[in-house]
């Protein structure tokens, strides 16, 4: 009976750290910010969000052909999953290019789909990358706070109709950032 009480302690222990690890119990701070002036190569995908991985490896992958090396993806996600039917989420998932890749807008327009994301005022968090379960643990816990600062600070989302948010996946630096515009 003792052994057991302590397989159990240790399995308990286990996964709390586990899920600690996996930044379930992260707090998530949310800041307004003005942010943006990005140059992205995306592709529009409809459907599932959990199903844009293969597409933005796609985009990753021929812009290393092309002799365009990212670290930071993209996705943008026009629809809220939880008033939209999965089979009809639309989104636009790539990569953001780096300044230094700037001068090759020109000739890698000829090829991808490519535009500007202006600076505007949003509500921002980041979230860590761990692995993959990170993606989906980093949105469970932060749009939830973001709509809970909103409604804390009287913010109306609903006024911005072009997108539910914006993610970027900084590789290099082992986060997601969660931009919510909100003009």
């Amino acid at each position: 009976m003792k052994i057991f009480g302590i397989i159990v302690l240790v399995l308990v222990a286990l996964i709390t750290g586990f899920l600690f690890y996996e930044g379930v119990f992260y707090s998530v701070k949310v800041t307004e910010e003005v942010i943006g002036d990005y140059w992205v190569v995306y592709e529009g995908h409809i459907g599932s969000y959990e199903q844009v991985g293969p597409v933005m490896e796609k985009i990753y992958q021929n812009l290393k052909k092309d002799g365009v090396d990212t670290t930071v993806g993209f996705g943008i996600y026009y629809d809220n999953p939880q008033k939209v039917e999965k089979s009809k989420l639309r989104s636009e998932i790539g990569a953001v290019l780096d300044e230094k890749d700037y001068g090759k807008i020109n000739d890698l327009k000829t090829k991808y789909n490519i535009k500007e994301i202006k600076k505007r005022k949003s509500l921002v968090a980041s979230f860590p990358i761990r692995n993959t379960l990170s993606f989906m643990v980093g949105p469970i816990k932060v749009y939830p706070a973001m709509e809970e600062y909103s409604k804390k600070n009287k913010i109306d989302l609903n006024k911005v109709k072009d997108s539910y948010g914006l993610e970027l996946y900084d590789m290099k630096n082992k986060k997601t950032i969660y931009i919510m515009p909100v003009e």
